[in-house]
């Protein structure tokens, strides 16, 4: 049980911060909007009514919020909340998390993605590396100016779990790459 806690935990953290510094790029289509943003910070988890796009259903699931900067301007232009639906122990010691991505950005609305993130320890124990690069659009819903888009998000981080199972909390820094189809 103490296990399958610990998991779940590892899980939101994961689906939440799946951030990092990286400047990937690779799959990024040439036309449409880019933005790249960081999520970075301490976060606590709260349960939350989210519904989920390709379920059609809303659950309460713990989410972790923080906020996110525009990694070319340097200026915090909204809010980004991670939601892990389910979260899965693989036999390599990696986790693999189903997680729900909402971005506020202020006076532009909001994107919602639906991504399957990998985490993987590091040397330093509590530690994980988090990505996600999809292979087909997994941008499933937006408002305000992103209404219908369509597009992927994309992550590369890190999170600090240390403080997870005990308190809730993970320390995020993770760059999401969000490319909208023209």
């Amino acid at each position: 049980m103490e296990k399958m806690k610990r998991i779940a935990f590892l899980a939101i953290v994961v689906a939440i911060v799946s951030c990092s510094d990286d400047d990937y790029q690779g799959d990024v289509p040439s036309t449409g909007e880019t933005l790249k943003v960081l999520g970075s910070g301490v976060t606590e988890g709260q349960d939350k009514e989210v519904t989920v796009p390709s379920l059609g259903e809303t659950i309460t699931l713990n989410c972790f919020s923080m906020p996110i900067t525009n990694v070319e301007s340097g200026e915090v232009i909204g809010t980004l909340e991670d939601c892990t639906i389910t979260s899965k122990e693989n036999e390599d010691g990696t986790f693999t998390e189903y997680v729900i991505t909402t971005f506020f950005i202020e006076g532009r609305g909001s994107i919602v993605a639906e991504n399957i993130v990998t985490l993987t320890p590091t040397a330093d124990p509590g530690f994980l590396n988090t990505s996600f690069i999809p292979t087909t659009d997994n941008i499933m819903d937006g408002t305000g100016d992103f209404e219908n888009i369509t597009g992927k998000v994309m992550l590369e981080g890190l999170i600090d779990v240390t403080r997870l199972e005990t308190e809730n909390i993970f320390v995020a820094n993770c760059t999401f790459t969000i490319v909208m189809n023209p």
